[in-house]
Parts: C-alpha cells; sequence; structure tokens
C-alpha cells in the first residue's frame, strides 16, 4: 500500500552469519547531502538494468530495494554495487 511518501525500503540478508536487516527511509525528510545521495542511487543504471534478482556470492550480501513510486523492486548482490551506494545503504541499515 502507498502511503503517498517517497519512501525507500532496504533490507539486506546473507553473509557469513546470514544475518538479516531492514530500513525504510522517507526520502522527503533526509538531509540534503542524503537526498542527493538516493537520487544518484536510483537513477544509476545498475538497478535498472539488472536482472531482478541475481545469485549473490557465496558469504556475500544480498541488497533488496523496494521504492514504490519509482516502479522499483530490486534485488542485487554486493558485488554488483558500486562503492558509493553500498556505503549509502549500510548507513541506512544503521538508522534503524
Amino acid at each position: 500500500m502507498s502511503t503517498g511518501r517517497r519512501t525507500v525500503t532496504v533490507t539486506r540478508s546473507g553473509g557469513f552469519a546470514g544475518m538479516r536487516a531492514e530500513h525504510t527511509v522517507d526520502l522527503e525528510t533526509v538531509d540534503t547531502q542524503q537526498a542527493e545521495a538516493w537520487r544518484r542511487l536510483l537513477a544509476d543504471d545498475v538497478l535498472r538494468l539488472s536482472p531482478r534478482v541475481e545469485r549473490p556470492r557465496p558469504d556475500g550480501y544480498v541488497y533488496r530495494l523496494v521504492c514504490e513510486a519509482d516502479d522499483l523492486d530490486v534485488t542485487l548482490p554486493e558485488h554488483k554495487l558500486p562503492a558509493e551506494h553500498r556505503a549509502l545503504l549500510d548507513q541506512t541499515l544503521r538508522l534503524r
């Protein structure tokens, strides 16, 4: 169900311990620097051109991003994400 706000839900799973973390960020309430980082990530072709689900490496993390406002629901292994984007996702998950 859409709330009318532009939000992104980030889920990270896998890794050596198989832990799962999830956090939803409201793009209308983050600071300017973070908002710009999210704009770059959501516009990056790595999200649009990757298969919807891709096989991870052993003991690697897998990230799922869902943004209903952008019709985005993609799952990517960490090795497919540029370091800048991975850092943003990890920072977002530390906010939970």
